[in-house]
């Protein structure tokens, strides 16, 4: 079996992240808010990757990233690893409407209310947004 690179990133200003509502029509993970991010591409490095996602969802160019990844999980079908982005250049806009049906911001308290792609992504993004 294959195994799919993924990366993604949490964009955090203040004191929320955004997120976006991946489409009820996907194969996977459908109707469950998830972070901006996709595939890495043969012979592209990871860097390269979400840069490369982050400008095809949202329009924005990442500036500054955390110095180690907030999820790095590896199964036998994905290598997915997750950065917190907390300055980028561009506006943000949904730019993938076949894939996203709504991107937005959430405070800490909203978390607990969202239907995430992943139930453990609830605490660590808790513990991003902690005061």
């Amino acid at each position: 079996m294959e195994q799919h690179e993924v990366v993604a990133a949490v964009l955090h200003l203040d004191e929320k992240i955004l997120l976006c509502h991946r489409s009820p029509t996907r194969t996977w993970f459908p109707d469950v808010w998830d972070f901006a991010g996709g595939h890495v591409e043969s012979g592209e490095s990871p860097a390269a990757a979400l840069s490369r996602e982050l400008f095809e969802e949202l329009g924005v160019a990442p500036l500054q990233m955390g110095a180690s990844a907030i999820i790095s999980r590896v199964t036998d079908e994905l290598n997915l690893t997750v950065w917190e982005c907390t300055a980028w250049t561009g506006a943000i806009e949904n730019r993938q409407l076949d894939e996203h049906d709504q991107i937005a911001w959430f405070t800490r308290a909203d978390l607990d209310a969202l239907t995430l792609a992943d139930s453990s992504y609830r605490a660590i993004l808790k513990r991003l947004l902690e005061p």
